[in-house]
């Protein structure tokens, strides 16, 4: 599982690093499809694991899905609201891998467990909005 968060960081980070250059309607369209391929591959990947693992694989693979879909869309229309969309979709995705993995736990660890994944992402997106306002 480390291995798919190792990979979906270097994902993540390989398109932070592309270039904003202007995209053609021809080339979002491939990337979009390239996009929705290696989702529906990671999915299907999933169905090989036991019940709570596979859970958290779907949610690892909607996540990377949902970041890359909003990274494409950032770049193709570079508008201040799909970067902001793009920037806020990784803490969400961070929250939501938390999330699932506390399913897996019972009652009161539980509950430790998506109250901390809420505190990391309240703090995500507080370092955000502090990063965006320096911008300004």
């Amino acid at each position: 599982m480390n291995a798919r968060l190792a990979a979906l960081a270097g994902v993540m980070a390989l398109a932070a690093a592309l270039p904003a250059a202007a995209m053609t309607r021809a080339e979002y369209s491939a990337q979009r499809s390239r996009i929705q391929d290696k989702y529906a591959t990671d999915k299907d990947r999933c169905w090989t694991r036991g019940d709570v693992q596979r859970r958290v694989c779907e949610v690892q693979a909607r996540v990377a899905y949902d970041i890359a879909r909003l990274e494409l869309r950032a770049q193709y229309r570079p508008t201040p609201s799909n970067v902001e969309k793009a920037r806020h979709a990784k803490a969400d995705a961070a929250r939501a891998l938390d999330e699932a993995r506390c399913d897996d736990l019972r009652a009161s660890a539980k509950k430790v467990c998506v109250d901390e994944a809420r505190a990391k992402w309240k703090n995500a997106r507080a370092e955000e909005h502090a990063a965006a306002s320096e911008a300004r």
